[in-house]
């Protein structure tokens, strides 16, 4: 878990906090408690020394400690010295030093861990005003370096360095402390540049370039002020923990080389021009919903492929939602994704299509799936999870399904679709151990014989297979017209099962 400020490390290694500010006085050891407060809702331990001289406090020795889960050992992490000078208007302002070190060391099985970072910034400030226990935090910096400076392997032989620098940063955030300790924040961060590299006696290396644009996040995470138990945060979630995140992300690219003995296996390219993603997790269940706007991919592995896989997507959107904790009643979940405008490479194109007799038309798909399913088990219960999924019955019961507006246009041809379904648990012997479903489902594709002409015609297909295709076809579609066929599908409540109105099972 990351906490962005004073006392927590962020990726670009700055710390801080977000909101509207409060006109309230509060002294540097609110500041010091605020702190604790937070990191013993997420199990650490918060340690230091204070040193008060006037109107100025120093906390040093700093450190921040976790005990890793499943008896994995402990991490450690510490920091450096933090001043805090108390303001007349009942501010608390930080004196942070431009050039900074924080290390981390953990013992995982008995086996040490360790890294030290330097961090450099340019102009960085900090204030913390309001009262008590509604703190606001406001971080700002101007160009910043990250350096990896040393790490330390169990494993011997592994060299890797870590890099990053960027233009600077905004950090906001308001803590509120009660039974649930609430933080919400904002940043702003702008353009920056991440570079990694290893290699190991055994001849493996690789490297990565990372660039990012400017990015904007908006986050509340609420945390039980009493704690959480890592092996089961079940109890802390029926209690109000939660925590919703934003991000909205401009101009990222990635390029990734791996090589063997000085040999390239695979080099990797990646890049998005702009991207949303908006993540939320809590007692209801986990919600996801990503979308992202002129995605490149090329992958080239000379030792595997002939030539570099290339595809595009003008724009790609999809998420998912899910329960996770244990109830005697339905709860929904659901998977949506959509893809406009995949474009393949010629390359790819040519290995399966030399003479161009395939439509090169981009590729389009809508795919809603929805439902309720009884969830049997606490998801973030370790122990209990893997008891349940150990047992020969299955935690999770289905209930209802449906699919709504499938739509897939590839190649000239159009699929469309869509069906509901419930589904008996008490009978799981009219379908050979699955529960009985009850409902319907339609299917039509149009243009079907021209693909299949198309296909067998670049000998992506051959004959044998293109004869079945048609012969299943002719078995379980009704002609349309015009190249169109369709297919519907009904379950009955007396476990009967008809398509196109013929009864079959």
């Amino acid at each position: 878990m990351r906490r962005v400020c004073q006392f927590g490390i962020v990726a670009t290694g700055s710390l801080a906090c977000f909101a509207e500010i409060a006109h309230a006085d509060i002294t540097a050891n609110d500041v010091w408690e605020s702190h604790q407060a937070y990191y013993a809702a997420t199990g650490a331990t918060v340690t230091g020394t204070v040193h008060v001289a006037g109107n100025r406090t120093e906390i040093s020795d700093a450190a921040v400690s976790y005990d890793l889960p499943f008896n994995a050992g402990s991490l450690l992490i510490t920091l450096p010295p933090l001043h805090m000078i108390e303001n007349a208007d009942g501010t608390v302002t930080f004196d942070s030093p431009s050039m900074f070190t924080v290390t981390a060391s953990a013992s995982m099985n008995n086996r040490p861990v360790s890294a030290t970072i330097d961090i450099n910034h340019d102009s960085l400030t900090g204030t913390a005003s309001g009262t008590p226990d509604d703190i606001t935090f406001i971080h700002q910096a101007g160009a910043f370096t990250v350096n990896l400076r040393d790490l330390q392997l169990p494993e011997d032989g592994i060299d890797f360095a870590l890099t990053a620098q960027g233009e600077g940063y905004e950090i906001t955030s308001r803590v509120n402390l009660g039974e649930l300790i609430t933080t919400q924040s904002t940043s702003k961060v702008l353009p920056r540049t991440v570079n990694y590299s290893y290699e190991t006696t055994g001849g493996i290396a690789g490297a990565s370039t990372a660039t990012y644009g400017e990015a904007q996040t908006t986050a509340t995470l609420s945390l039980v002020a009493a704690g959480a138990n890592l092996f089961d945060l079940s109890p802390a979630f029926r209690d109000g923990m939660a925590i919703t995140v934003e991000t909205i992300a401009t101009g990222n690219t990635s390029e990734v080389l791996s090589m063997l003995d000085r040999v390239v296996i695979s080099k990797q390219k990646t890049g998005v021009s702009s991207s949303v993603a908006n993540i939320s997790l809590n007692a209801n269940g986990l919600n996801v919903d990503l979308n992202a706007h002129d995605f490149l991919v090329s992958l080239n592995q000379p030792n595997i492929l002939p030539f570099p896989i290339d595809f595009e997507v003008a724009s790609i959107a999809g998420g998912y939602n899910l329960p996770v904790l244990a109830s005697e009643t339905p709860q929904e979940f659901g998977f949506d994704l959509g893809v406009e405008g995949l474009k393949f490479g010629s390359d790819l194109w040519t290995l399966f299509d030399p003479k161009e007799k395939l439509p090169r038309e981009l590729v389009s798909l809508d795919l809603e799936l929805d439902g309720t399913a009884i969830n049997g088990v606490d998801l973030f219960n370790i122990r209990e999870l893997e008891a349940a999924f150990s047992q020969q019955n299955f935690p999770i019961s289905l209930e209802t399904l449906s699919l709504g507006d499938l739509w897939l246009d590839i190649l000239g041809s159009t699929l469309k679709g869509n069906g509901a379904f419930n589904f008996d648990n008490s009978d799981r012997e009219t379908f050979g151990g699955f529960p009985k479903p009850v409902g319907d489902a339609f299917l039509a594709v149009t243009g079907a014989n021209t693909l299949l002409d198309r296909l067998l015609s670049t000998g992506v297909i051959s004959q044998s297979e293109a004869s079945a295709a048609r012969l299943a076809m002719g078995l379980f579609a009704r002609a349309t017209g015009n190249d169109s066929f369709e297919t519907s599908v009904n379950f009955t409540e007396n476990g009967e099962l008809s398509v196109n109105g013929q009864r079959i099972r």
